[in-house]
This record gives structure tokens, sequence and C-alpha cells, in this order.
């Protein structure tokens, strides 16, 4: 009688995991099936989305840009005198490695008690800054900044910008920007091309602590 019901028991637990087996295996093929359709679903808008993009992104490429107006006989303005000037005010600013502070000034940052003699004064109070301020070159893009600066600052360059007027503010990304940006990274390759090292600071930012120690020697 025992046995019976022992049997009786253990079949009834082989068709209850037969059962659940069959849900499980019924559950995972729903779900593949599921995942599928939504992969096939996501392909079909990739396909319809991405030739756009394409499309968007290559006309995007193809318009004019607005560097393609300038030519290097619009920016390239230094004669060789004012090379020479350059390369003497580096010499005398540059550190035992040749290396030089530089920023760019216009008459609009140069008024007295604005900009330009907040960022002189950083290095004047910051810590360990004092002896950083004779390395600094201060490239002027016009003559009220020049005579702005050679009345505070002994290391002032200015540079020819004939073509364009520098000293007022220039909106972002217009003709005069554009030009007053390669105007500005011209001079820096001239700077490398002549030997020497740079930090690039914009007069914005103020020089409260020596940044050197924690810089590259080589770097």
């Amino acid at each position: 009688m025992s046995s019976s019901s022992s049997s009786s028991s253990s079949a009834s637990r082989r068709n209850f995991l037969d059962s659940r087996f069959a849900i499980g295996r019924k559950e995972v093929i729903r779900i593949s099936i599921l995942f599928l359709v939504f992969t096939a679903s996501c392909l079909v808008l990739y396909k319809i989305v991405h030739p756009l993009q394409r499309l968007n992104l290559t006309s995007h490429l193809s318009s004019k840009s607005p560097l393609s107006d300038l030519n290097s006989s619009e920016i390239s303005l230094e004669t060789t005198e004012q090379k020479i000037i350059l390369k003497e005010i580096l010499e005398k600013a540059s550190t035992n490695n040749k290396t030089v502070i530089i920023t760019t000034l216009n008459q609009a940052w140069a008024e007295p008690k604005s900009i330009f003699d907040l960022f002189l004064e950083s290095f004047r109070i910051g810590q360990g800054t004092q002896q950083l301020l004779k390395h600094v070159v201060v490239v002027c893009l016009d003559p009220k900044a020049f005579e702005r600066c050679s009345q505070l600052h002994l290391n002032c360059y200015q540079i020819e910008t004939s073509d364009a007027d520098f000293s007022g503010d220039k909106a972002y990304n217009t003709p005069d920007y554009v030009k007053m940006m390669w105007r500005r990274i011209e001079l820096l390759i001239r700077v490398l091309e002549m030997g020497f090292n740079f930090i690039f600071t914009d007069a914005d930012v103020m020089w409260l602590r020596d940044p050197f120690p924690r810089l590259y020697p080589d770097g």
C-alpha cells in the first residue's frame, strides 16, 4: 500500500516538473520572439533615420566655412622688424628653459581698473606668483592697449592688425572674431618657431598660485 502511494507521489512530482519545464520553455521562446521583433524594429528605424543623418552631415561639412574666407596674406602681417622685436621681448621675459606666459589685450579690457589691472594684481598678491610676473608677455591688439600696457608692464608687444579693428569686444564666430583668433594662433606658432615654450592665459584668469611645480618639466 505504501509502495503504491510512493510511486503515485513520484509520478505526480515528475508530471509537475515536466509541466513547469514546458511552461518555462514556452516563456523562453516567447521572450526570444519578442526580442527578435524589437531588434528588427530598431534596425528598420535605424535604416530609415540613418540616411537622413548622413545627408545632414554631408550638407554641414560641404557648407562654406567662415575660415575659407581668410588667406595667409590677410593674417600674416608681421614684418621682419616686428619679428626681431618679438624675439627680443621673448628673450627678456623667458625663464631659464625659455618659457613665457602669454596673454592678449585689447582696448576694451585695458581701461583703468578693468580686467587687465586685476590680472596683473593677481600675480602680485598670489601665493608664489610674484616672480612669474616678469615672465608675462602681453600681446596687444591695438595701439590703445599697447599704450596702456606699456604704462603698467615691461613686456608688451603690439601685433599688426591693419586689416581689422580688434579694439572692441568681438562676438563669437563673427568675421573679426575669427580673424583675431587666427592672428593669435599665428603669433603662438611664431613663438614656437623661435624656440620658446609658452603657457597661454586669457586676461580674465586670475593667477593666485604658481602652477609650474605641478607641470611636467618637459611637458
